[in-house]
């Protein structure tokens, strides 16, 4: 059994038509993001959640439910600032009802949707995951206990979306290019292969 091997089915797999590698993939990608993001806010995170809920009734205040849009990261920083981070490893699997959801979330800022995040945990039947987001909210000091349940305390209301795909072609992109180099200088073998695996999707 070799992980370096096993990584390698992924340059095979990727080329097949229902084979998705984002899922696959992105945690792996999570484990370079402070590196990734030192390079771009030269600042270190602080809390990383994956498929951050991001509740429909509180970005579309005239459908009120308490369903909810995923975004694949949530990083919040030291100094307070929230990113969300999209992470795609085909260009064209971007989509124009992602985008708007993510959009309308910015718009209404992080206050907004950690309150979402409270009202979604008290209709949702995953009881103990929903207590296990929160107790990670407040141990990080973006919610507290109050008598009356929970209070939002953000540094910062503002939220930066940030796209990791194969070629970066906006402002808030970053490319596999970019991302595969920084993991080739690590010391790990398994990132620094990963990271030629990587910029060998970087025209994908």
């Amino acid at each position: 059994m070799n992980i370096i091997k096993t990584i390698d089915l992924l340059l095979d797999w990727k080329k097949l038509p229902a084979y998705r590698a984002e899922p696959r993939v992105d945690f792996i990608v999570a484990g370079a993001l402070p590196e990734i993001l030192r390079e771009r806010y030269n600042e270190e995170i602080k809390l990383i959640i994956p498929e951050l809920p991001i509740r429909i009734g509180s970005i579309y205040p005239k459908i009120n439910i308490n369903k909810s849009y995923k975004v694949d990261f949530y990083v919040l920083l030291n100094n307070g600032k929230n990113i969300f981070i999209e992470f795609k490893t085909d260009s064209n699997s971007i989509r124009t009802e992602q985008d708007k959801y993510l959009e309308a979330a910015q718009n209404v800022g992080m206050k907004k949707i950690l309150e979402g995040i409270v009202e979604i945990s008290k209709a949702s039947t995953y009881k103990t995951k929903y207590s296990y987001l929160i107790n990670k909210l407040i141990s990080n000091s973006l919610l507290s206990v109050t008598k009356d349940g929970f209070k939002v305390k953000v540094k910062s209301n503002k939220i930066d979306l940030l796209y990791i795909l194969p070629k970066a072609k906006k402002q808030n992109e970053i490319g596999f290019d970019e991302v595969g180099e920084i993991m080739k200088n690590s010391n790990d073998k398994f990132y620094k292969h990963f990271g030629e695996i990587l910029q060998s999707w970087s025209n994908n």
